[in-house]
């Protein structure tokens, strides 16, 4: 088993459709999602879209043979990743291009906390 990631970005307003919708947005790029998945290690990749009433949240679980492959996966210069950035950006207010590629996409690990030690 490879290394958990697990994300939680918030879906600005007016686009939790597009997250409910992934998967006919995606559609047209399925072969490159599924080949930079391949070559970032990522051997299995869910969504959910947690409706809270401060903001829906869309929660990705991913898990990543090689943490390092994945993290430098996207590099903007294919159309698919052009799409990708843009969906993030439009979906999530995430800019990848303005983040220092040293952060691309690596948040400090979640705080475990249960069950307990």
């Amino acid at each position: 088993m490879g290394m958990l990631i697990t994300v939680a970005l918030p879906v600005l307003p007016g686009q939790s459709d597009r997250v409910r919708n992934f998967a006919t947005e995606i559609a047209p790029h399925i072969a490159e999602f599924e080949r930079l998945n391949r070559e970032a290690t990522v051997t299995r990749y869910v969504s959910y879209l947690q409706e809270l009433p401060t903001g829906d949240v869309e929660l990705v679980v991913m898990e990543v043979d090689d943490p390092t492959k994945f993290r430098l996966a996207v590099t903007g210069d294919t159309p698919y990743d052009q799409w990708w950035i843009g969906y993030l950006r439009d979906v999530h207010g995430v800019d990848l291009p303005s983040m220092p590629p040293d952060q691309v996409p690596q948040p400090p690990p979640p705080t475990f906390v249960w069950p307990p030690a």
